[in-house]
């Protein structure tokens, strides 16, 4: 429960860093 907590604020604190990952992943994948 307090893993899950800290990944989720870290999330909330960084919601572009998510996205970019998110993004690169998505690109990735098109690219294949």
């Amino acid at each position: 429960m307090g893993g899950s907590k800290g990944k989720n604020k870290a999330k909330d604190e960084n919601p572009e860093e998510g996205i970019k990952k998110n993004v690169k992943v998505e690109k990735v994948n098109l690219n294949e």
